[in-house]
C-alpha cells in the first residue's frame, strides 16, 4: 500500500512514522510546498529522505497512492483539495486531517468527491506525539468496509 502526504509538518512526520513501525510494507511519498521554497538541500526535504520518503516535486506525482493524507496549514486545505483536483482518480481516499471550519470541510469533499475519490474527514482529537497515527481520530464520510478493516489493521484508534 502507497500512502502520501501533502503537507509533510508535525502531524505527517508523526503518522509515518508510527505507521512504518506499524507495518514495514507501507511505502510513503510526500509533497510540501516547502520543497519548492527551501530546495533539495532544505530542513523539509531532509526530514523526508530521513524517514525514507519519497520526494514528490510536484503533487500529482501522488496520484499513485492509495490514500492521500491532507496535512497542511488550515489556511491551505482548500488550495490542497483544488490543486489535488487535477489528478485524484476514482477510489483513491482522501483523508483531510486539516482543523478548519465544516463549511470547508464540506467545499473541500464536493472537490474530491466530484473527482471520485473518496473523501474521510479525519479529526485528530489529541496531539500527535507520542501515539502517532495511534492518536484517537474520529473518522467522517463515505468509508468502505476495505478501508474500515485496513484503518483498523494497522491500528488507527477511531
Amino acid at each position: 500500500m502507497r500512502l502520501g502526504f501533502i503537507g509533510f509538518g508535525e502531524a505527517a512526520r508523526a503518522f509515518r512514522d508510527s505507521l512504518a513501525a506499524a507495518n514495514a510494507t507501507l511505502s510513503f511519498s510526500a509533497y510540501d510546498i516547502l520543497l519548492d521554497e527551501e530546495g533539495p538541500r532544505g530542513a523539509c526535504a531532509a526530514a523526508m529522505s530521513e524517514r525514507g520518503v519519497a520526494a514528490a516535486h510536484d503533487p500529482a506525482e501522488l496520484a499513485g497512492c492509495d490514500w492521500v493524507m491532507s496535512a497542511v496549514t488550515a489556511d491551505q486545505s482548500l488550495a490542497a483539495a483544488e490543486a489535488a483536483a487535477r489528478w485524484l482518480r476514482p477510489g483513491q481516499v482522501w483523508f483531510d486531517i486539516n482543523s478548519v471550519s465544516p463549511q470547508r470541510k464540506r467545499d473541500s469533499a464536493a472537490i474530491v468527491a466530484g473527482k471520485g475519490a473518496i473523501y474521510l474527514d479525519m479529526a485528530v482529537m489529541a496531539p500527535v506525539h507520542p501515539k502517532g497515527h495511534r492518536t484517537p481520530v474520529l473518522v467522517a464520510g463515505p468509508a468502505d468496509n476495505a478501508t474500515v478493516e485496513r484503518l483498523a489493521a494497522l491500528g488507527f484508534d477511531f
